[in-house]
């Protein structure tokens, strides 16, 4: 049962007489329910930042970040973000090697195509001791500058 529904459902008349009927475990049921589903909605995937891209661009400018284009050597010579460097995430041992020369203690911006590779990487390059990594929401196919 969908959030909504259960709210339609649990403000329902009946269903307050069926509260009523079987006391408190079910209101009890409910409110853990919502309370289990209403923390995990919310909570950041491993210390990743997703930013829309005009927030993106903004930060990449004020900031001294390092930042990857994580997508294939031909999509990034088809257009990608001024001052990117070109780390394919699909050539796994190549990005392994590379990020070793990259600094922990800086923050990595990365982007792919529409998302789904880059938070791959980036999952890894918390999990290799990142401390700051920012994904560019809806990849490159988002961005509104494009090269």
């Amino acid at each position: 049962m969908s959030l909504p529904k259960l709210m339609i459902f649990y403000l329902n008349p009946i269903a307050l007489n069926f509260h009523k009927i079987h006391g408190m475990k079910y209101l009890i049921a409910i409110i853990i329910s919502i309370s289990i589903f209403g923390s995990a909605a919310s909570q950041s995937s491993e210390n990743i930042e997703v930013l829309a891209p005009l927030v993106f661009e903004r930060r990449i400018e004020a900031q001294d970040v390092q930042l990857l284009d994580v997508r294939t050597p031909q999509e990034y010579a088809a257009g990608h973000i001024v001052g990117a460097k070109n780390l394919d995430w699909l050539q796994r041992d190549t990005f392994v090697e590379k990020i070793k020369n990259l600094a922990k203690d800086r923050p990595v911006y990365l982007y792919c195509r529409s998302g789904n590779r880059s938070q791959q990487a980036a999952q890894y390059l918390i999990s290799e001791g990142f401390g700051e990594v920012v994904d560019l929401r809806g990849g490159y196919m988002a961005w509104p500058k494009k090269q």
